[in-house]
């Protein structure tokens, strides 16, 4: 990875014709409009074939989640993704800088100003980006409408990665291989200590770290 880039994992679902299409242009979006700064990876370019085995696709994304330096969480729907808050939640035991986007201009949350179970809320090194798509789809136009969304979603990463880690480069090493050790199912194995050196060094050199 580029060190010179900040590489994000965009986290949802990817089941359908609209998921899959959706990540795609925001991903571009945001590349574009950074100028490259931030590069997304899409778990849809990367997942093993869907006839592979539970545990080597759940490996495959979370070994590439954990090689980057921040995340966009899809929060969008009735329910939210069970596998994204997964993905999240680990990235939270990480101090990852993350966002978290909601476009479904639905409130399903179950405390105020918080549109999703509130306990997906308060999570340190974490900005909310809550948007009407269908107003500002109607407002903007198609083209226009995901191009102001990048800008908003660039804006929210300048701001979670500004914020102060609380992960000490001297015990992330450490932190980072009793987190793997604990999700268990093989990933030690897939994350060596040499790998896992090298991931935390390039988050040391890009100032993701206290």
């Amino acid at each position: 990875m580029d060190n010179s880039q900040f590489v994000i994992y965009w986290a949802g679902a990817l089941f359908n014709h609209k998921e899959l299409l959706g990540n795609q242009i925001l991903a571009n979006s945001v590349k574009n409009l950074s100028n490259g700064w931030y590069d997304v990876r899409l778990p849809q370019d990367f997942q093993t074939k869907p006839s592979a085995k539970a545990i080597d696709i759940r490996n495959a994304d979370l070994t590439e989640l954990i090689h980057c330096d921040m995340v966009v969480a899809n929060f969008d729907g009735a329910e939210l993704d069970s596998g994204t808050v997964v993905e999240f939640c680990i990235a939270k035991a990480l101090d990852m800088p993350t966002v978290l986007l909601r476009t479904d201009f639905r409130n399903v949350g179950d405390a105020d100003g918080i549109p999703w179970n509130l306990m997906c809320a308060g999570w340190p090194r974490t900005e909310i980006l809550w948007i009407n798509s269908l107003a500002d789809y109607q407002r903007h136009g198609i083209e226009d409408f995901h191009n102001a969304l990048a800008r908003k979603i660039i804006q929210s990463l300048d701001k979670a990665r500004a914020t102060a880690s609380w992960l000490s480069a001297k015990i992330a090493l450490e932190h980072f291989r009793r987190t793997i050790q604990s999700v268990g199912g093989g990933l030690d194995a897939i994350l060596t200590d040499e790998t896992l050196a090298s991931i935390v060094e390039r988050k040391r050199q890009k100032g993701l770290l206290a």
